[in-house]
């Protein structure tokens, strides 16, 4: 199987059963759990996972007293390390497996005797998601059983949005919501914005449950036809690759556009280092193929690693100033970049979705990578610039407390003896 062609298909695969990626070529499958500390979905993770995220959403929105909160955490504990033992199991189960059938991937019935074995994996994660949630509701009230379902909007909202990753449109792959909140403190956001992001929950997940819906219909399609897929040739393969991305994208525009148009109203509300701050964290989460290209991954926070880096080294009056003026400066700057940026890719999305495509060569042209490698590689002189300008307001002192990435490390000598 062609590579390409092998990952196109596992993309399908990955999305159809919920996942973020799927791998290809017979890669072995490694499982973590430590990403959900973050709320991140693990890439090879397998299934609908509760994260840490969602129990802080369940403290928040039902309002849990001190004796519930004790209790929804020991059993979000719980959970958690039956998820370890579970992904555990299966890793080791998957390496085994990947070493003894090294090209099961192109195997039909060795692929589908790993399918089975995918699918029972899931199935056991399934299940300790539901008894957690059941648990949890066993804790509440009657009055905050009524705000059970703010809850499982949030959750759908962090997992429609890791599973539609694939093929989604950019604009799509972001929740204006945990924007603010990495914004906002949260007894900071303004009040009149608060009724607004209401309004955006509800119908941001109506847009959800609709892509949903899209994929369990794409999920049944594939079971009913997935003994015919493995014996489709790569042209096959690719092009049932395409079409799920193009449906996909299609499907997804709607809750791109109820991102867009709330973006605009919430910024409209803001001071403007706020709506700054904001349009650049949803430009630059939302429209992400340039920060998957490798140079520039760690971008998205170098910058502000710095300033928060700066802000614990014992500033003094002057250079706190300057420092917020810095910051100033990038949010909004950075927020330009980004905004063009994002209109730069969403003009090739355009042009992929109109374009045809009829061989892996016209796959492979269908997206201008070198546009994007530049725009990743300015970026990243972008963000060094900045943090150069911080390195410049402290004493050395303050570099060594303020850690990296103002701390720079120094590579060896290379010296060999005569």
């Amino acid at each position: 199987m062609h590579h390409l062609a092998g990952m196109l298909a596992a993309a399908v695969i990955a999305s159809v059963n919920g996942l973020a990626a799927a791998p290809a070529s017979g890669q072995a499958i490694a499982f973590e759990v430590g990403a959900e500390e973050e709320g991140d979905i693990e890439p090879w993770g397998g299934g609908r996972r509760v994260t840490r995220v969602d129990l802080n959403s369940m403290i928040h929105l039902l309002d849990l007293d001190e004796s519930q909160t004790s209790a929804a955490t020991e059993l979000f504990e719980t959970y958690s390390a039956a998820l370890r033992d579970a992904s555990a199991k299966f890793n080791e189960w998957n390496q085994a497996w990947t070493k003894l059938n090294p090209n099961w991937w192109s195997d039909s019935d060795k692929e589908k005797e790993h399918q089975e074995k995918q699918k029972l994996y899931n199935e056991h994660l399934e299940k300790l998601r539901t008894k957690l949630l059941e648990d949890v509701q066993l804790l509440l009230r009657e009055e905050q059983q009524a705000n059970w379902e703010r809850v499982e909007r949030r959750m759908r909202r962090r997992e429609t949005i890791a599973a539609a990753s694939i093929g989604a449109a950019s604009g799509a792959r972001a929740d204006l919501i945990a924007i603010t909140e990495q914004v906002f403190a949260p007894d900071d956001v303004p009040s009149d914005v608060e009724p607004v992001l209401e309004q955006y929950e509800l119908e941001s997940d109506r847009a959800m449950k609709a892509l949903q819906e899209w994929h369990e219909e794409w999920r049944t399609r594939w079971e009913e036809r997935e003994s015919e897929a493995s014996e489709l040739s790569q042209e096959e393969q690719m092009q049932l690759g395409l079409k799920f991305m193009r449906e996909a994208r299609e499907k997804s525009l709607e809750l791109r556009d109820v991102n867009v148009r709330y973006l605009a109203r919430i910024g409209a509300m803001l001071p403007e280092m706020q709506r700054d701050k904001m349009e650049d964290r949803f430009y630059r989460t939302a429209f992400g193929y340039a920060w998957m290209m490798g140079a520039a991954r760690g971008n998205q926070v170098n910058a502000e690693r710095a300033f928060a880096g700066a802000e614990k080294a014992g500033l003094t009056e002057e250079q706190r100033a300057q420092l917020a003026e810095i910051k100033k400066q990038y949010h909004r700057e950075s927020r330009e970049r980004a905004k063009k940026d994002a209109e730069a890719i969403m003009e090739q999305e355009e042009e992929f979705a109109k374009r045809e495509i009829t061989s892996l060569i016209d796959m492979m042209g269908a997206f201008d990578y070198m546009a994007i490698q530049k725009m990743t590689a300015e970026r990243q002189r972008f963000e060094e610039s900045v943090i150069e300008r911080v390195r410049s307001l402290l004493t050395p002192e303050q570099i060594e407390k303020a850690g990296p990435p103002l701390q720079q490390e120094t590579m060896p000598d290379l010296e060999f003896e005569e």
